[in-house]
């Protein structure tokens, strides 16, 4: 099988596919530090995070179910007490902003399903985001609209192979992320 040119066989795919991934979501972000531990069932487990900046908070479990629950008012988050949550049966991740004070409280929670859930919780550092102020995006637009050519055209005035050569890109764009889609889900039963 090829893949960007390349033979790859069918028991490297997965490693290419979760290195790829991991490349993709974890560009231009800073592990700050990854702890391994456990909770035993219908428990909370309550960490704090002092670190500025905005944060991205990634619980794995490893074993077991484990859900996030996160605050910045309740010392200890809880499934009725918190700020932002995350609980899926596999990596819950949420984003934190720059602008929740310190410290954030961190709960995790050992679904009670399982007597114990093993998990593996990681602190990123993302890069700030630019904040555009209303009168730096009101100058940016004008700039804008001033450079802009002034070109009208009566759609009466366009050709019939203006039009059939506009349809053939989007066509051609249609049929490529067509493409693309298709790969994918073979890929994804492939490995599933």
């Amino acid at each position: 099988m090829f893949v960007f040119g390349m033979p790859i066989s069918f028991n490297v795919l997965p490693q290419f596919l979760v290195l790829s991934l991991v490349f993709i979501t974890t560009f231009g972000e800073e592990l700050l530090q990854t702890v391994k531990d456990e909770v035993p069932g219908g428990n909370y487990t309550v960490y704090q995070i002092r670190s500025r900046g905005r944060l991205r908070l990634e619980l794995v479990s490893i074993s077991g179910d484990a859900d996030l629950y996160v605050s910045d008012s309740e010392p200890i988050p809880s499934d009725e007490n918190y700020d932002v949550k995350s609980f899926s049966c596999g990596v819950d991740t949420v984003e934190l902003s720059s602008s929740m004070k310190r410290p954030i409280a961190v709960s995790v929670f050992g679904h009670p399903f399982y007597s114990v859930s093993k998990y593996s919780l990681s602190v990123f550092k993302l890069p700030e985001k630019e904040e555009i102020d209303y009168a730096t995006l009101d100058a940016l637009y004008n700039d804008y609209v001033d450079d802009k050519p002034e070109t009208t055209q009566d759609s009466s005035q366009v050709s019939e192979d203006e039009y059939s050569y506009q349809d053939s890109d989007t066509d051609e764009e249609s049929n490529m992320w067509t493409i693309a889609i298709t790969i994918l889900k073979l890929l994804f039963d492939v490995l599933l």
